[in-house]
């Protein structure tokens, strides 16, 4: 139902980018609503496997879909967040290349992480309970 979309958004991260010329403006508008449908849906199905909605990221939440103001029926999909401004450099202060990754990839990678997260936030949920509780007023 939303191959096209898939096949949009695939090209797009393919190429850091693209234009994607529709008939009329309406098309482009109803594309980019689908475009950021199928994005929730896919964040859904994440949230519901992972139990975690806090963590649920798709590989395309980086691609900023806007329609040209100058051609209505022109959308850009633009990669944001992917380039770095500032000047990286090791301690050593010689540049140095970051990594290409999502900030949510090594939980949504480990599972047993996520699971172990809530747990944790509970203990210290307690315990922060317990020591108010403890205090003085």
């Amino acid at each position: 139902m939303y191959t096209d979309v898939h096949r949009v958004y695939e090209a797009a991260l393919a190429n850091g980018g693209a234009l994607y010329r529709l008939e009329t403006k309406s098309a482009a508008h109803y594309f980019r609503t689908r475009a950021h449908y199928y994005r929730k849906l896919l964040r859904s199905e994440i949230e519901r496997r992972q139990k975690s909605p806090a963590t649920a990221e798709t590989k395309y939440d980086s691609i900023k879909i806007s329609i040209d103001k100058e051609d209505p029926c022109l959308l850009r999909f633009t990669i944001q967040g992917s380039i770095l401004e500032g000047a990286l450099t090791g301690a050593d202060g010689k540049p140095i290349e970051a990594p290409e990754s999502s900030p949510m990839s090594e939980i949504s990678e480990s599972p047993d992480l996520l699971q172990e997260v809530p747990d944790e936030l509970e203990e210290f949920a307690k315990g922060l309970l317990l020591n108010a509780k403890q205090e003085p007023k």
